[in-house]
């Protein structure tokens, strides 16, 4: 990530010139910056800020649904906020392939099942945080949202004596202003989607699930499995050796953000 700017990602509603007014900063610097010709811009769009203006700023969390870094980067990630009976086949798999990523986990889930979180940290995955109860983010006041985040942090130190990675995946993939403010508030820099959606949870073939990740593939992708998917782990079995062999470094989420 460029060390120079911090992000912002736009929402529904914003103009650069309320933007430029709220951070302090002209409308031809932004624009500059951004290489914009017009004032034209677009929700999900994220735009650099140069770190001169934000200072010690508590930024809203940036949305983003790529890597920010490698073209040759590539984050298989896996959601887990229901069941768990397919767990440990999907983990045995990712052992096997000596791949280490990024799981996105409710407070409820990792306290319904504890033995699968020590053992997804034992493995080298990267925990991230999928709210605590999975609701409709954008149907909850900014303290519910920040009330969400927070119990499940402190479910990850319990379990796990650790808070996870710095990152958000909102439930459904929904998201608005207030809550990446919310994220933003409690030191959550990056609210997570993807690019690619492997739709296992409809329960395809593994073969299916090959096919729309290689059909869609770009670079710096961000993909969205579940950790209880039934076909998943025989899907990233195929999967995982075609990426390497196209070569792909297969990473975690923060490896694609931080420099």
């Amino acid at each position: 990530m460029n060390k120079k700017y911090d992000y912002y990602t736009i929402s529904y509603g914003d103009t650069l010139g309320k933007i430029a007014k709220d951070i302090g900063i002209s409308i031809e610097k932004l624009k500059k910056d951004n290489c914009l010709t017009s004032d034209f811009i677009y929700a999900g769009q994220l735009l650099k800020i140069d770190r001169e203006y934000t200072g010690s700023k508590a930024m809203p969390s940036v949305f983003i649904s790529k890597g920010l870094k490698d073209d040759k980067m590539i984050s298989l990630t896996f959601d887990a906020g229901d069941s768990a009976e397919n767990t440990e086949n999907i983990l045995d798999v990712l052992i096997r392939n000596d791949v280490q990523t990024t799981m996105f986990l409710t407070g409820a889930w990792v306290e319904q099942f504890p033995k699968l979180v020590k053992r997804i940290v034992s493995d080298g995955h990267e925990i991230a945080n999928h709210s605590y109860s999975h609701p409709d983010f954008t149907k909850l006041s900014q303290n519910e949202m920040i009330m969400e985040l927070t119990n499940t942090i402190s479910s990850f130190e319990t379990i796990v004596g650790q808070k996870g990675s710095s990152l958000f995946r909102p439930p459904y993939g929904c998201w608005n202003k207030t809550l990446l403010e919310a994220a933003g508030q409690i030191g959550i820099p990056f609210t997570i989607y993807w690019s690619i959606d492997t739709i296992d949870w409809q329960e395809p073939t593994p073969d299916t699930i090959y096919n729309r990740i290689f059909s869609k593939l770009t670079g710096n992708d961000i993909v969205l499995a579940h950790l209880n998917g039934k076909p998943t782990a025989a899907a990233m079995n195929l999967v995982i050796p075609e990426l390497k062999k196209r070569g792909y470094q297969l990473v975690k989420i923060s490896e694609m953000l931080w420099d």
